[in-house]
């Protein structure tokens, strides 16, 4: 049995392997490198998956909700628009990965790795992010309500107009972080590190800011306005000089 999406297919056969456990599967995987991994749409709901390596592993559209993922290598992984409610992803390794408008609500992502990972739109709303590093990723309109990303590394991600309404951001690393447009609102930065963090048309409106350090103020400098110029007389003005002496001969002959 097969599930096709696009040019993608998933195998039944590979499910089954991925039931048979992390030791089963990963030595099948050593032995078989050249094996694409193609779990587009695949059904892995509730899974133990725990360990696995889907390293390039293709699962976009995959239904991983409630899946136990733990410690698993999903390196480079595309996860475009894959469900991953409520998975626990602890410690899990998704460096590179690609997961744009993937839902990871509620999911766990404790210590998770998601450096230089690519999660445009995801959703990981009431998510635990906490001491996860996200140094590098790209988050950008990603929505973040009410996640705990307490003692996080976010340090050079972008998070360009992301949602982290009531975030608990408390000891995170934001440095160097680009949050143009991002929405803070009563997000809790207690003791969090924004140095040199970009803050421009940032809501940060109730933020709790005790103990953070704060980049200095962008000061935006408008340009003064300049008048029209009167228009450029160049060559014209002997001509006219000249006309005017001619005119007042005429009047005294």
């Amino acid at each position: 049995m097969t599930w096709e999406v696009g040019a993608g297919v998933a195998d039944q056969e590979l499910v089954e392997r991925l039931k048979q456990g992390a030791q089963a599967w990963n030595e099948w995987r050593e032995a078989n490198p050249a094996k694409i991994i193609d779990l587009s749409k695949a059904p892995l709901s509730g899974l133990d998956l725990s360990g696995v390596d889907l390293t390039h592993a293709r699962l976009r559209g995959a239904d991983l909700s409630g899946a136990n993922l733990t410690g698993a290598s999903l390196r480079m992984a595309q996860l475009a628009g894959a469900d991953l409610r409520g998975a626990n992803l602890t410690r899990a390794v998704l460096v590179r990965a690609r997961g744009r408008d993937a839902d990871l609500e509620g999911a766990d992502l404790t210590g998770v790795d998601f450096r230089a990972a690519s999660m445009i739109h995801a959703n990981l709303s009431e998510a635990t992010l906490s001491e996860a590093s996200l140094d590098g990723s790209d988050f950008s309109v990603a929505f973040f309500t009410r996640a705990n990303l307490s003692r996080a590394d976010l340090s050079h991600a972008n998070l360009r107009f992301a949602k982290l309404r009531f975030a608990d951001l408390r000891e995170a690393d934001l440095a160097e972080c680009d949050l143009e447009g991002a929405n803070l609102y009563q997000a809790d930065l207690t003791g969090a590190d924004l140095n040199h963090a970009v803050i421009a048309d940032t809501d940060m409106e109730g933020a709790r800011v005790e103990g953070a350090i704060m980049p200095p103020p962008v000061l935006r400098v408008r340009r003064p306005h300049r008048p029209t110029k009167a228009p450029y007389m160049g060559c014209a003005l002997p001509l006219v000089l000249g006309v005017g002496l001619l005119a007042l001969l005429i009047l005294f002959l």
